[in-house]
C-alpha cells in the first residue's frame, strides 16, 4: 500500500495535461472529444464564455475562410 506522498506523486505522473485553448478562452473547439483536461476551477460567467466561445469561432472561421492554417491544426494530439 502506497502512502500520501507516494500516492500523491503517482497521481502527479498520471495527470492529464491542461487544454491550453480551454485554460486560456473557455472553448475549444474539440469539445468532448478533447484529450485534454477542461479544467473548470477558474469558472467564467456563462454569458462571459459564451461571448468569448463565439469570438473565437469567428476568428476561427475568418482564418479559415482565409486561408490561414491554424497552428492547433498540425497537432495530432488532440
Amino acid at each position: 500500500m502506497l502512502d500520501a506522498d507516494e500516492e500523491d506523486a503517482e497521481f502527479q505522473k498520471a495527470k492529464p495535461d491542461i487544454c491550453k485553448d480551454y485554460k486560456e478562452t473557455g472553448y475549444c473547439r474539440y469539445r468532448d472529444s478533447c484529450k485534454f483536461l477542461h479544467d473548470h476551477r477558474d469558472y467564467k460567467p456563462g454569458w462571459q464564455i459564451e461571448k468569448d466561445c463565439e469570438e473565437v469561432e469567428k476568428v476561427w472561421k475568418r482564418n479559415k475562410a482565409m486561408g490561414v492554417e491554424d497552428e492547433d491544426d498540425n497537432d495530432t494530439d488532440k
